[in-house]
């Protein structure tokens, strides 16, 4: 067993943790982000199957920029209502 502790393991489950208790969806969408942006960066996503750049060009931007709009409707959901309350 490792000695180190895997600081940005636990600040994701505390992320979540806060997300599910306080019932924010923005949270999420900040999640999978992080986790398709290194599958664009490297070409491989993985949804069901695995989707590589290389192979399948349009189903990979296709997939991957679907994913990245529900993160953007998933952040702007909750964080417009409270932009209005300052405008």
């Amino acid at each position: 067993m490792s000695d180190t502790v895997k600081w940005r393991a636990l600040l994701v489950l505390v992320f979540m943790i806060y997300a599910v208790l306080f019932e924010q969806s923005w949270p999420w969408g900040v999640l999978v982000v992080f986790w398709v942006w290194p599958s664009i960066r490297e070409g491989h996503l993985i949804l069901w199957d695995d989707l590589f750049r290389e192979d399948d060009p349009a189903l990979f931007w296709f997939s991957s920029l679907f994913i990245l709009g529900l993160c953007g409707w998933l952040v702007l959901s909750d964080l417009l209502p409270l932009l209005e309350l300052f405008l």
